[in-house]
């Protein structure tokens, strides 16, 4: 059996990194606390802690090797974890009637259509971010031939309008 881990182990691999790295794990630390304490209760503002958490850990990989966070990355993860972290809850709010709450987090039956809605414009904005990055003129200098890179962006937009519909028609697993 694996030995479950401790906050202590992230902290010292974080400190081998260095002090910045020790930095963002204290934070991600505590907004994971706060998470677990108040805020999985409270609707909305519990997928967009996941979803800043999601891509805090994106910003403690960067800081860990010593990588700039691109801007573009972190605007692209922050809308598709929120899509993601959305499309949970969808999953979870398509098994209630409409005056059932989610136990634990808040959610009632009736808040289906703005989950949803939301969740889908948060995949859009995500795929948005990932288009106009591809067509940016930073794409140009990084890579030799960034055609290719719009199929990336049609993978994405495909998959998360895949997932949602999914979603949407109750076909959802409990975890997507």
């Amino acid at each position: 059996l694996r030995r479950p881990q401790r906050p202590a182990n992230a902290f010292a691999l974080a400190w081998l990194a260095g002090w910045p790295a020790v930095m963002v794990i204290a934070a991600y630390v505590l907004v994971n606390a706060v998470y677990t304490s108040r805020l999985k209760r409270l609707p909305v503002y519990d997928v967009f802690c996941l979803a800043g958490l999601y891509t805090l850990r994106i910003v403690a990989g960067a800081v860990a090797v010593g990588v700039p966070l691109s801007a573009w990355l972190a605007a692209f993860s922050v809308f598709a974890f929120l899509s993601l972290a959305l499309l949970k809850r969808a999953a979870d709010i398509d098994r209630l009637a409409p005056d059932e709450v989610l136990p634990g987090r808040g959610y009632s039956g009736r808040d289906a259509a703005f989950v949803n809605g939301f969740g889908v414009g948060s995949a859009i904005a995500a795929c948005l971010v990932l288009a106009l990055y591809v067509a940016s003129d930073q794409v140009s200098t990084l890579y030799g031939d960034p055609l290719w890179l719009w199929g990336v962006v049609g993978v994405v937009l495909l998959w998360l309008a895949r997932m949602w519909r999914m979603a949407m028609a109750g076909l959802m697993d409990d975890d997507p």
